[in-house]
């Protein structure tokens, strides 16, 4: 990522580096491909949106709804073959990375 597109963590605690945190998103280009955003998370988790109309790229921090990576994750956990399965309840905000 270049530096112009960096950004800090949003709510930063003391110790915390961009590097310990991230989340990553796939979308579609087109409809045809699908209307769902997905993303996943240092902790291996996948996440899915609702179906979109459009194929914006998300982002950085929609998978929060909009806030920050303390912030609890708003999408659907995916489960394939189980679209719009929460699975687990509400997520919780992501844990505080160790130093």
């Amino acid at each position: 990522m270049s530096a112009e597109h960096d950004h800090a963590i949003a709510n930063a605690k003391d110790g915390e580096r961009p590097s310990q945190a991230f989340v990553a998103y796939a979308w579609p280009t087109n409809s045809s491909y699908g209307r769902r955003i997905f993303a996943i998370t240092q902790e291996g988790k996948v996440y899915a949106s609702l179906p979109a109309k459009s194929q914006v790229a998300p982002a950085w921090n929609d998978l929060f709804g909009g806030k920050g990576w303390h912030d609890p994750v708003v999408w659907l956990a995916w489960r394939r073959g189980s679209p719009g399965t929460r699975l687990g309840g509400p997520t919780t905000p992501l844990p505080t990375p160790s130093a």
